[in-house]
């Protein structure tokens, strides 16, 4: 085997796995984007605190998820740049807020549960 193919393998193998800031990085873009729609979506008088307990959720989520399952057996598969981790992370991060907003179904103010037709009012 030729120096070049074997370094060129061994790098593929390096990388089979993401680095710890890539995948916070990751993490802190999704929840800037969840507590830009949060803020969009959510009325209320306590509108800063959920919209900042939604960004939470979500960054932690995506970041526990994805590191706990950064493992090269999932990583390596026939779609480059995705894997099966990155494919679970939105579900992961949906069961998350739906655990999150659950108690206040009902109970709290209505801010968290709008209408089916309609944005909230502000």
């Amino acid at each position: 085997m030729s120096a070049a193919l074997h370094s060129a393998l061994s790098i593929v193998t390096v990388t089979d796995v993401f680095t710890s800031p890539h995948i916070a990085l990751t993490a802190i873009t999704t929840g800037v984007l969840a507590a830009a729609i949060a803020a969009w979506w959510i009325s209320g008088r306590q509108r800063v605190i959920h919209v900042v307990a939604v960004a939470f959720v979500t960054a932690a989520a995506v970041y526990l998820w994805r590191r706990s399952a950064d493992m090269p057996q999932l990583n390596s598969d026939d779609l480059a740049g995705y894997s099966a981790n990155d494919w679970l992370a939105p579900v992961i991060t949906f069961i998350a807020l739906t655990v999150y907003t659950s108690p206040c179904t009902g109970t709290c103010d209505s801010s968290l549960t709008p209408d089916a037709t309609t944005r909230p009012e502000r």
